[in-house]
């Protein structure tokens, strides 16, 4: 999903019975909203091969929304040190990635949101 220069909604999106894989996210700046959960579910459930993988957050402009509340998910960091992963913790499953982003907290209400 690729935005534009403006301030986007980008929603991603995996359809139960269709064949899971990820989906790459792009803003291309502007301060864009990333939707991985509704007020009904949280996306990315399906599969370990269903998951956001965001690009270019911003830091300060960007901002991530999520199913539930914070206690549904944890923040873990990639193997190379250099990622973030949002992880669901009823599932254990990597939901989300933040590419070369390691300064986010789940307590950061500018960052994050939950609905």
């Amino acid at each position: 999903m690729v935005g534009t220069d403006q301030d986007d909604i980008l929603t991603g999106f995996q359809d139960p019975g269709i064949e899971t894989h990820p989906d790459y996210f792009l803003s291309h700046g502007g301060q864009d909203t990333f939707v991985l959960g509704d007020t009904e579910q949280a996306y990315y459930l399906e599969s370990s091969e269903a998951t956001a993988i965001i690009a270019d957050f911003e830091v300060g402009a960007d901002q991530i929304q999520l199913h539930g509340s914070r206690d549904d998910y944890s923040l873990g960091t990639s193997e190379s040190q250099t990622d973030r992963v949002i992880v669901h913790n009823d599932t254990g499953q990597i939901i989300g990635w933040l590419l070369d982003i390691t300064n986010v907290e789940l307590a950061d209400a500018s960052i994050f949101s939950f609905v």
